[in-house]
């Protein structure tokens, strides 16, 4: 009788193989994710994130302190007009149940109206087809002349009940506007003394986990999830597009593209101007970076003046030269910093920066 378990080689060995394949394949495919999604621009921005929300609040506070008499006198006039509405509430209530019982009312009316309007049309079309047929002499059959006048003097009549009903809710609308007209200015100011402190606390319940609804805590984790961050990642490579300035590939002049936003994140943000790289100001506003300076970023970028390679997103990928011996020994030991031999535009040493200038002020 033929025997099953002669084989070649060894089933328990091949299962125990293939049982540690498995795993090293797993292992690596998990190591692969973790790779691919550890970018040292990320690292940056969820620090940035974090300073973000302290300067914010920071922000916030101080803003709110800023505006706080006004805010409360303003609050105390919008408090006296409601309670003036207040007052008159019972003859609110019944112009806004008359409104509606209006607004039912002239539904009902313009559907009388259309469909009178469409049997209008109906006789409108016999009438021409009979005109132009007894001008050809061939005109056999009743006439709907008539019937099509008396169609048109019940339209007008309808017309006018719709715009009567018109008029009245017109009415109705501009005395409840009336009433709360007061409030309505009233909130009007107090929005306008709270601007900024709103604007600043929209933009925390933007970026502050902790001031976001459950739902949105939900999202602002998963958006940012391997394969799925491919949709509205929060942590992100930020480029400028500079089309007038143009990059020589050989054989072809491509427009320069910078990612150095990625990590240099406050660059344009007055609020940073006190953080330490790679998050702070960039100097000299009114001359650089803004678009109210003579040197945009979205016109200039960041490699026009600095060089550098624009399209790297980590320290060394984008070619960042030290400005003295002692930087260049720091780098190599917190960022294992090393030359790019085939970029042949490194970033100028923050010393040599300005000598970019001649490009265009030669």
């Amino acid at each position: 009788m033929f025997n099953n378990d002669e084989r070649y080689w060894d089933i328990h060995k091949l299962n125990k193989w293939f049982a540690i394949s498995s795993i090293l394949f797993l292992v690596s495919m998990a190591w692969t994710f973790i790779d691919d999604n550890d970018d040292e621009f990320k690292i940056y921005q969820r620090e940035f994130r974090k300073m973000e929300i302290e300067i914010s609040e920071q922000n916030l506070q101080n803003e709110d302190e800023l505006v706080k008499a006004d805010r409360l006198s303003h609050e105390n006039n919008l408090a006296d007009a409601e309670a003036k509405l207040n007052t008159q509430q019972s003859k609110l209530d019944e112009l806004e149940n008359n409104l509606a019982e209006l607004k039912a009312r002239h539904y009902n009316e313009n559907m009388i109206y259309q469909g009178q309007k469409a049997e209008v049309d109906g006789l409108k079309y016999l009438v021409e087809s009979e005109n132009a047929h007894q001008n050809n002499g061939d005109h056999h059959g009743p006439s709907h002349k008539n019937e099509y006048l008396a169609a048109l003097n019940l339209l007008d009549e309808f017309r006018l009940i719709k715009e009567g009903t018109e008029i009245e809710i017109s009415e109705n609308e501009d005395a409840i506007k009336s009433m709360k007209a007061e409030i309505k200015l009233r909130s009007d100011e107090l929005n306008m003394v709270l601007k900024k402190v709103n604007i600043l606390d929209n933009k925390l319940k933007k970026i502050d986990r902790n001031r976001m609804t459950l739902a949105n805590q939900v999202g602002d984790v998963v958006r940012d999830l391997p394969i799925l961050d491919f949709l509205d990642p929060y942590y992100k490579i930020n480029q400028v597009v500079v089309r007038d300035v143009k990059y020589d590939v050989n054989f072809a002049e491509v427009p320069k593209v910078d990612r150095c936003t990625s990590c240099h994140l406050g660059i344009d943000n007055p609020d940073f101007s006190d953080t330490p790289q790679p998050y702070t100001t960039h100097p000299n506003l009114d001359l650089y970076i803004t678009s109210a300076s003579p040197h945009p970023m979205d016109n200039f970028g960041c490699t026009s003046c600095h060089a550098g390679r624009g399209r790297g997103t980590s320290f060394v990928s984008s070619t960042h030269t030290p400005n003295t011996p002692e930087d260049e020994e720091r780098w190599k030991e917190e960022y294992d910093w090393e030359k790019m031999h085939h970029w042949l535009q490194p970033m100028l040493p923050t010393r040599y920066t300005q000598a970019s200038c001649f490009k265009c002020h030669s």
